[in-house]
């Protein structure tokens, strides 16, 4: 096995043992916060007009949840699989 599988099986245990909900809360909102920035930004580079400061709020927030939430359950489960994988092969 190589090391970086070790590191990465003990890693993954680590992560795994602390949950999902701390897992979403400090991958999937990082996650979804950088994207929000750069979504909100390229949708309203081009806007001439004044945005309307509440209905930018409330799009990224709801980008943030969405995003960030989907992006830590996805990520979450592919790493679940490698793990199982790795595992195996000890």
């Amino acid at each position: 096995m190589k090391n970086n599988d070790q590191k990465f099986i003990e890693n993954w245990r680590k992560t795994k043992s602390a949950g999902f909900k701390k897992y979403a809360l400090t991958h999937g909102l990082g996650f979804g916060i950088i994207i929000t920035i750069f979504n909100l930004i390229w949708l309203n580079y081009d806007n001439e007009q004044s945005v309307e400061v509440d209905k930018f709020i409330i799009a990224g927030i709801v980008m943030i949840l969405v995003g960030g939430f989907s992006y830590a359950g996805v990520s979450w489960l592919l790493n679940n699989y490698i793990y199982k994988k790795k595992v195996g092969k000890q």
